[in-house]
């Protein structure tokens, strides 16, 4: 006598219950129902017609289950659980989750609605002034930013009703199947971008209402989201006095002129304005805010300018391209520029920008606007040092690699890099690395990446050939042939595969 369903003969069951989730009741009955029709394939009665107490024995005449259920919406939720994986009803889930994209759709078409509204406000003070001024039109731009972020959200909604939903639904009624013999690996939850990002993200309440954006949205990331919101708050009721006292006393804590300052010593791009920039520091600490309010912006925008280059984004395009035509080529590129940088920098940066750029800015005791200047460039070093860019990784693992040993598991994450052209600023950096080139042909750093080809030669051959071919580019002269070699220990490997596959068909 078998225990239960899982050692039926050939695991038939298996089919059974993959079957029935594709059935068209499944979600439309209880678990009851669900439970019965899966039953119905192995008991030796007329499962809807019949009594709980005898559906239960013959489960037991056939299984030696020793359940001690008697109850029948016990049995079927033990049932479902125990084989189908189910503890939820399908049904019920699949009605929430209709509920809750209906309710979004209809939240998207009202913040719709409101944006539109606030564009029409905006194009109202046009008749008055006879033109729309630079303020005005980056408040549209951003709203309209918006507006097409809802209707992208709404898009993904649609797209989910209709190819999603059900797959989500069903996957949202699983239990853990960690330890199962069942692979869990082919279930999906696919939600829309709306559904994940709608209630949180950082400090964002709404990140698709541009009434819960603000200012301090890229500002002093690492504070806990109660006291991020306070502040936002405090500066939302036009509070500047103590939000400015918060400011400063955060910045000189945790060092941000100091910081800004080593980066700019260990940055090429930060570095060819250093005199500027410790110039407008000094001006900063000597209280001479409109010389920081004046100067900062405008490097703002040109360390946006280098970084652009940096990222192989062609002069040509830029020296036409406002601030906020760099920054959409950056996040295609980057997506180190995430969100809360892009937004700001995009819509409100500019606003500053411009005051400065066409002499507008006489404000000469903002001490506010300096120091939220100040936490820009931070946010701009940010960017700038991460060390996801190529160069800037590229940079760090030649620092880590320890040149008295080979550093196998450095020289190996420095090959795809080798072709990256360090500018001369890295002088100390470039030095270490004509060391590190001449480690690629000692025996010992060779002997391994031999062994390694020779283990996993056939599974990564496309692999090993890239890293080979840099290796003999990069590392070995003319006089020298051990990159070379191998290059023919790919080659014999690929032979012997071939040989073996033509065995394998003889």
């Amino acid at each position: 006598m078998l225990n239960n369903l899982t050692e039926y003969p050939d695991n038939e069951y298996t089919e059974y219950r993959e079957k029935i989730k594709n059935e068209d009741y499944f979600f439309y009955v209880d678990l009851n129902y669900i439970s019965k029709q899966f039953l119905g394939n192995f008991l030796d009665l007329d499962i809807f017609n019949s009594m709980v107490k005898d559906i239960i024995k013959n489960y037991q005449e056939i299984f030696s289950d020793e359940i001690k259920i008697q109850n029948g919406s016990d049995f079927y939720k033990y049932i479902a659980e125990k084989y189908l994986y189910l503890n939820k009803t399908p049904k019920d889930v699949l009605f929430t989750l209709y509920n809750k994209a209906s309710h979004d759709l209809l939240e998207i078409k009202s913040t719709i609605k409101k944006l539109n509204i606030k564009i029409k406000e905006i194009e109202n003070t046009k008749p008055e002034k006879g033109f729309l001024d630079g303020d005005s039109r980056y408040k549209i731009k951003h709203i309209q930013y918006y507006i097409e972020k809802n209707k992208e959200a709404e898009e993904s909604i649609l797209y989910f009703l209709a190819y999603d939903i059900y797959n989500t639904a069903y996957y949202d009624c699983r239990i853990d199947c960690k330890g199962l013999n069942y692979s869990y690996d082919t279930l999906k939850r696919e939600n829309y971008l709306y559904f994940n990002l709608r209630n949180k993200l950082l400090f964002y309440p709404n990140v698709y209402d541009i009434d819960d954006f603000s200012d301090l949205n890229n500002k002093m990331l690492d504070l806990d989201d109660d006291e991020h919101t306070r502040i936002k708050e405090l500066l939302n009721d036009n509070n500047k006095v103590e939000v400015l006292e918060y400011l400063k006393k955060y910045m000189f804590e945790n060092k941000l002129l100091e910081i800004i300052e080593d980066n700019v010593d260990k940055n090429h791009i930060l570095h060819e304005r250093k005199q500027i920039l410790s110039t407008i520091i000094n001006h900063f600490n000597s209280k001479d805010y409109i010389s920081v309010n004046n100067m900062l912006p405008l490097q703002i925008e040109g360390l946006f300018h280098d970084y652009c280059l940096l990222m192989n984004i062609k002069e040509k395009e830029l020296n036409i391209s406002a601030l906020n035509a760099k920054l959409d080529r950056l996040k295609e590129k980057n997506n180190n520029l995430n969100l809360v940088n892009y937004e700001y920098f995009s819509f409100r940066f500019p606003i500053i920008r411009n005051k400065v750029a066409h002499g507008r800015y006489f404000d000469t005791k903002d001490e506010f606007q300096a120091v939220f200047l100040l936490f820009d460039l931070f946010s701009v070093c940010q960017i700038i040092t991460n060390e996801r860019i190529p160069l800037n990784n590229y940079i760090k693992t030649i620092n880590k690699t320890d040149i008295t040993i080979i550093d196998y598991d450095n020289l190996i994450s420095i090959i795809r890099l080798l072709e990256l052209e360090i500018p001369s600023f890295y002088n100390n950096e470039i030095i270490k690395l004509d060391t590190i080139k001449q480690q690629y042909l000692e025996d010992d750093f060779l002997d391994k990446f031999n062994d390694e080809i020779l283990e996993y030669g056939i599974k990564y051959l496309k692999g090993f050939e890239e890293l080979i071919s840099i290796l003999k580019n990069k590392c070995d002269d003319k006089k020298s042939n051990k990159i070379t070699k191998l290059f023919q220990t790919l080659g014999e490997l690929k032979s012997k595969n071939k040989e073996e596959m033509q065995t394998c068909n003889n």
